[in-house]
């Protein structure tokens, strides 16, 4: 999720250039989705677009203890029809 109008991604802040070279480097598309409008639906959306046009099973987050966080990352996706996946979470328990 990115704001182009300010160049650089949502949750990191990360300038579009950069995200651009390192998809470039590691030989992988980019797609880059803009949340100008409410980011929910913009998600929800997108992901349900790269499932259509892609055949995109699932999504990977990078979510890493928050509860909170990953379950609305998990719902979002579900109501997309992917399957969420957190490859880097760790467990408080």
């Amino acid at each position: 999720m990115v704001s182009e109008k300010d160049a650089r991604n949502h949750a990191h802040g990360i300038k579009l250039d950069i995200l651009k070279l390192q998809a470039k480097a590691l030989g992988l598309p980019l797609i880059l989705i803009d949340s100008e409008e409410e980011y929910e639906v913009s998600l929800k959306r997108s992901l349900s677009n790269l499932k259509e046009t892609y055949g995109v099973e699932a999504i990977v987050f990078g979510s890493l203890y928050s509860n909170e966080d990953r379950e609305w990352n998990e719902q979002v996706a579900q109501d997309s029809g992917i399957e969420p996946l957190f490859p880097v979470w760790i467990s408080q328990n």
